[in-house]
């Protein structure tokens, strides 16, 4: 969404570095004041079950986000489990939580959108943008945000350490978000993310939820 602001702006061009306006998060980021004033807004949610399974394959397994023991020098070599049960201790202050798997309900600006769109129908909202003056760009492939390209394994990863996801990814091969949740971690997941799955569902149904 950033990208395809800045290009729609006339700031960048469509074959600009994509990863320059991640390098830049501050830019075009709106006052209050100046949102009060948009004559059209949306929202795009995402499946929660889906999102915090991303992060920790994409932030977490990567290394963009390291979970380091208080005095340590090494991250911790934390299961797809244990990094839910660390981010259900985080629940508690939210604001210090990332913003990877923050609640997406903390990030509303209104309490009523034009429209809500859901992530796991991205062709859908991107004609409907387009019909509204605006272009997406799929930057996805582009800046490695997606799983697209990893052969996918079935089996049970809730417990597998993440050193051993990291070889799994180098070798191009990752578990399925399925293969990631046992009962214990949906249960974890529907407590941090009550809200956002009661939105989800007010929303657009369960057809679109993970579980």
């Amino acid at each position: 969404m950033r990208f395809s602001i800045a290009v729609q702006n006339g700031f960048l061009d469509e074959n600009s570095d994509k990863n320059w306006i991640h390098e830049n998060n501050n830019t075009f980021s709106t006052s209050q004041e100046f949102a009060m004033r948009c004559k059209y807004a949306f929202v795009i949610l995402r499946c929660p079950f889906r999102r915090i399974a991303s992060a920790y394959l994409n932030k977490v397994v990567d290394g963009v986000t390291e979970f380091i023991p208080e005095g340590s020098t090494d991250p911790l070599d934390v299961s797809f489990r244990v990094f839910l049960s660390i981010v259900m201790s985080q629940n508690a202050y939210k604001p210090t939580m990332d913003s990877h798997w923050r609640p997406q309900v903390d990030f509303l600006l209104f309490e009523n959108y034009d429209d809500y769109f859901c992530l796991e129908d991205f062709n859908y909202f991107q004609n409907v943008l387009l019909d509204k003056g605006l272009r997406l760009f799929d930057t996805r492939t582009d800046l490695k945000h997606d799983t697209s390209s990893y052969e996918k394994l079935n089996g049970e990863y809730s417990n597998i350490p993440l050193s051993e996801i990291k070889k799994m990814k180098d070798g191009g091969v990752l578990p399925t978000y399925e293969s990631l949740f046992t009962d214990e971690c949906k249960d974890i997941v529907k407590s941090i993310y009550s809200n956002d799955i009661q939105l989800y569902i007010e929303k657009f149904g369960q057809k679109g939820l993970l579980f």
